[in-house]
C-alpha cells in the first residue's frame, strides 16, 4: 500500500482501497489514501454482499473514516 499510495501521488492519480475496509480496519488505511474507499458489504446486514445495508454499520464506518482522516496522511 505504501509503494501504491507512493506510486499515485507521483502520477497524480487517486488510490481507492477496494476490499478489506471496514469500521475496524479503516484506520490503518486511511494515511495512504489518496482518492477513498469503495464499499458494499462491510456496510450490509451480516456483512453479506447484496444484503441491506445495515444503519449502525453505516454510523460506524463513517465515524471510523472521520477520525480517520484527522490522523496524519502517509505518502
Amino acid at each position: 500500500l505504501k509503494r501504491a499510495s507512493a506510486a499515485a501521488t507521483k502520477a497524480g492519480v487517486p488510490l481507492y482501497l477496494g476490499s478489506g475496509a471496514d469500521s475496524a480496519t479503516i484506520a490503518q488505511y486511511a494515511p495512504w489514501l489518496t482518492g477513498g474507499v469503495i464499499l458494499s458489504s462491510a456496510l450490509r446486514q451480516a456483512g453479506r454482499a447484496g444484503a441491506p445495508f445495515e444503519p449502525k454499520r453505516l454510523k460506524a464506518f463513517v465515524i471510523a473514516w472521520k477520525s480517520a482522516l484527522k490522523g496524519p496522511r502517509k505518502r
